[in-house]
């Protein structure tokens, strides 16, 4: 994403009694499943289109415009739309946006993350040019299960901001009526390690589970395999390790390398860039790499926690977004809720 060019607004300017004097909360809720029903704040002059039936997002069309309201002013051509996705697999919604702002040509000015339990929420302002005039949006992404629900707040640039707090406010008061309230778009298991201390593991149910060979009673390693078909679109390795190992990060890493290096990978990226920090009595050490197979980019992560029973170490292994750009989308994600939800 582009260099910040335009501040993104994150708290209203006005007070909270101009607010509940001047905006409603419009209610989409006539004619919608109510799965899709929702509710958003906006001032008292904008209005909702009239639909006669509403079109949701299928596997034919996986990405359907569900809502709209406009101010009443059309002279700054001010919007706000309101599209959802389906997801076949688990992401984070601001992945998502970054692939519909380049493929939708967005010139993105500023950006962030917001971190929820249903993943990273994308919030951005971009530049687009709409029927030959330069508009200005603010678009804004939220997940229920499967759906992804992008909120975009459009005006010609001129009138930009003048209408940046409502826009900011309808990213704020955007709301599903009847959410499902499930976190992930497809289903996840978890499965516990006995040995050699007790651990849990998440993961989703699609992904393929190979144990490894055990050498002792102090280690354990397992893969995990993301596939389609005979096809190997990512790979997750977990391992575990006791104290009475006598092991150090840097012995891990290396001895994670040369395993990658024996199957045929070319690895670049020197494990003296590994960062570690300390949290609580943790230790945890992140390294990326990279590395190619036959030719092929290959993007290498791996984070291990020292901790009072030993080591944990968690290894990815994906094709990068600049190559395949959903299979490292729906990788990251996942290996991003085996650590924040690992137990041990």
């Amino acid at each position: 994403m582009t260099k910040d060019a335009i501040k993104l607004l994150t708290e209203p300017v006005s007070s909270k009694q101009f607010v509940e004097s001047n905006y409603r909360k419009l209610l989409f809720k006539t004619g919608y499943a109510a799965e899709y029903q929702f509710s958003v704040m906006l001032p008292i002059s904008w209005k909702a289109y009239p639909q006669a039936t509403v079109k949701y997002p299928s596997e034919e069309m996986p990405v359907a415009l569900i809502g709209k309201a406009s101010n009443a002013d059309s002279s700054s051509l001010a919007e706000i739309d309101v599209w959802c996705a389906l997801i076949p697999r688990e992401i984070n919604p601001s992945d998502w946006l970054y692939r519909w702002l380049e493929t939708q040509e967005y010139d993105v000015q500023a950006s962030r993350v917001i971190p929820t339990e249903y993943g990273q929420l994308g919030d951005c302002i971009a530049h687009k040019e709409i029927d030959g005039k330069k508009h200005t949006c603010r678009l804004f992404t939220i997940k229920d299960k499967n759906r992804i629900f992008l909120l975009i707040g459009k005006t010609l640039s001129e009138h930009y901001k003048s209408h940046e707090e409502t826009f900011l406010l309808a990213v704020q008061t955007f709301s599903l009526l009847n959410p499902v309230k499930e976190i992930y778009a497809e289903p996840f298991k978890e499965e516990e390690i006995n040995s050699p201390y007790q651990t849990v593991i998440r993961f989703p149910s699609s992904w393929e589970k190979k144990v490894e060979s055990i050498e002792s009673k102090d280690e354990m390693s397992l893969s995990l395999m993301n596939r389609e078909g005979s096809t190997l679109l990512g790979q997750m390795n977990i391992v575990l390790l006791s104290y009475n190992l006598g092991l150090s990060f840097d012995a891990l890493l290396d001895t994670w390398i040369g395993k990658l290096k024996a199957n045929g990978l070319t690895v670049r990226g020197d494990i003296k860039s590994a960062k570690t920090i300390e949290q609580g009595n943790k230790k945890i050490t992140s390294w990326q790499g990279e590395a190619s197979s036959e030719g092929t980019p290959v993007e290498l992560q791996s984070t291990i926690i020292e901790h009072e029973k030993g080591f944990l170490m968690l290894n990815l292994i994906t094709s990068p977004a600049t190559t395949a750009y959903e299979n490292w989308a729906v990788n990251r994600r996942a290996y991003e809720i085996l650590y924040n939800t690992v137990r041990y």
